[in-house]
């Protein structure tokens, strides 16, 4: 009779260890159903494609001559100019910021293709000096949209950090998608 109670004792044991095992796997399919499921909410993530976009468009070369002889100057050296001075202008008369901004501009909504009826509703860029680790002492430099963000499923976003070459902090170009 003992060993009869031993052995149903060891089989209770066992069909409890398992219960208990089902129990904590649901709970957590259950909580992690939850978080992924719920439509109310819209999901903003850095995207590696975004990141990839802002580091290849820093390569670009621009229309913008800054100094004699005719030298181009990309993206990047442009950012970097528009840091030192925003009032700079380039051999052709447009100011740096103006240039920077019309490329940029161009490159993210021919890549993107930005409209109400397509996949990405809306974007926003934004370049700004990162001086201290404070985010209220961030200057902006540029910042532009096209779009609205109001009907957004998801959003992503990526960004870009050139070391600044006055030595000062860093400069920050981060874009977010709006996702229909």
């Amino acid at each position: 009779m003992s060993k009869n109670n031993t052995i149903k004792t060891k089989a209770q044991h066992e069909i409890m260890g398992f219960v208990l095992i089902v129990l904590l796997v649901s709970i957590i399919i259950i909580i992690f159903l939850s978080l992924s499921i719920n439509p109310n909410r819209t999901l903003q993530e850095d995207n590696i494609e975004v990141s990839n976009l802002l580091q290849a468009s820093m390569y670009v070369t621009t229309d913008c001559e800054i100094s004699w002889p005719m030298y181009y100057e990309d993206m990047q050296a442009l950012i970097l100019e528009v840091t030192k001075n925003k009032d700079n202008e380039c051999l052709n008369g447009e100011t740096v910021e103006k240039s920077l901004e019309k490329y940029l501009r161009s490159l993210i909504e021919d890549t993107l293709k930005i409209g109400d009826n397509l996949p990405n509703k809306a974007y926003t860029l934004k370049i700004y000096e990162r001086l201290t680790k404070d985010p209220k002492d961030d200057n902006v430099l540029i910042q532009f949209e096209k779009g609205s963000f109001s009907d957004c499923k998801s959003k992503t976003g990526g960004r870009h950090i050139i070391d600044n070459n006055r030595g000062l902090g860093k400069v920050v170009i981060e874009l977010m998608v709006c996702k229909g």
